[in-house]
């Protein structure tokens, strides 16, 4: 089912052999068997809702198309919410969000959805994706690659597609998903390097690369989240660092965690789906490298350790005591060329290894 997938929508001429496979009929089939399938259709279904937005044009999946895909997925599941958007990320002091969006003429968002598979446990977990729509680095202009940054919103496609499947599997869990929504542009009113800018939390961040901005955009989402929902953990997903595809290629994604037994039910439900990670080091050592002289720290320090310094940098606004995870999915949610079940670049990584994981 995943290789029947096909993206066609930018051809001119659909392409006359191929397409997307629409009915599968088993001979046969029992009750349970069929009762797995159901299941799995509607995990299939989800991954290629999120294919779909992240192989899109950036022109057409842009900010303002992003929330109203999450304001749909809320409403045909009957889910709460809230969309704050400029006005209120001013009133909020979600100022990295806020300075990455600045040159950007649609506005930021940022959006919260909440499902209640178990409204009587007090158990939630938090999705938190990264939705940079496009990113050509800001003042820091990607020299090349820069051709498939409409990607770069993959980790808030990843969470509008766990939500879109869980409500429709009714799963028995209740998930806070928060998509932080922006534009890295370039232009007059883009935020500058050497710069200082300040956070939700109150934690001032040296700004020495605008093309670091993922980080930035978490930061705002994680401290907004955690001063207004009691969440039992929370799971970041980033297109963060090209170090972790250098680490890592595509085949897994890099995991950085603070809490074991959270690493491993992770790592456990993706060797389980195929959607592979592989737990990298949070030492002491990384964030000395991203103190600053001038602020409270700074969103880059160069190449050493890319990956690892930008998940030390979001793990500052995580607050003591609660499990976290971060997992930069920059190889293996969108690929070079299609290989394997994916014939698009697009994968949907990701969903199959939360669901998972929820469901156990």
């Amino acid at each position: 089912m995943l290789a029947a997938y096909s993206f066609d929508a930018l051809k001119g001429k659909p392409d006359e052999v191929g397409g997307r496979l629409e009915k599968v009929c088993f001979l046969g089939a029992d009750k349970k068997f069929s009762k797995q399938l159901d299941k799995l259709s509607k995990v299939i279904e989800a991954i290629n809702y999120t294919r779909d937005l992240i192989n899109g044009n950036a022109d057409d999946i842009n900010t303002d198309r992003l929330v109203a895909e999450a304001r749909t997925v809320a409403k045909e599941a009957s889910l709460k919410i809230t969309v704050l958007r400029k006005k209120e990320l001013e009133d909020e002091s979600l100022g990295l969000m806020l300075a990455v969006n600045r040159a950007c003429p649609r506005e930021p968002a940022l959006v919260i959805i909440e499902y209640k598979g178990l409204p009587k446990s007090s158990e939630t977990t938090a999705l938190v994706g990264k939705g940079v729509v496009y990113d050509t680095g800001g003042l820091s202009l990607k020299s090349s690659g820069m051709e498939t940054m409409k990607c770069d919103m993959s980790g808030a496609g990843t969470v509008l597609g766990i939500l879109k499947a869980a409500s429709a599997l009714k799963l028995p869990v209740n998930l806070v998903g928060v998509l932080g929504i922006v534009e890295n542009s370039i232009g007059p009113n883009g935020f500058k390097l050497g710069d200082v800018y300040k956070s939700r939390s109150g934690r001032t961040v040296e700004i020495l690369s605008t093309d670091a901005e993922g980080r930035l955009v978490l930061a705002d989402a994680i401290s907004y989240l955690q001063d207004n929902f009691d969440v039992s953990r929370i799971i970041d997903l980033a297109t963060l660092t090209g170090g972790a595809i250098v680490a890592l290629g595509d085949e897994f994604g890099a995991l950085f965690c603070n809490d074991d037994k959270l690493a491993k039910a992770l790592i456990d439900s993706g060797e389980a789906t195929g959607d592979r990670v592989w737990r990298m080091p949070l030492a002491k050592i990384y964030n000395d490298m991203i103190k600053s002289k001038i602020a409270d720290i700074k969103n880059s320090s160069g190449r050493k350790g890319q990956a690892c310094t930008a998940a030390a940098f979001i793990q500052t606004f995580v607050k003591e005591g609660i499990p976290w995870a971060h997992l930069d999915i920059a190889g293996p949610a969108y690929l070079d060329e299609p290989k394997g079940y994916h014939c698009s670049n697009a994968t949907g990584f990701g969903i199959r290894l939360l669901l998972d994981y929820l469901d156990r």
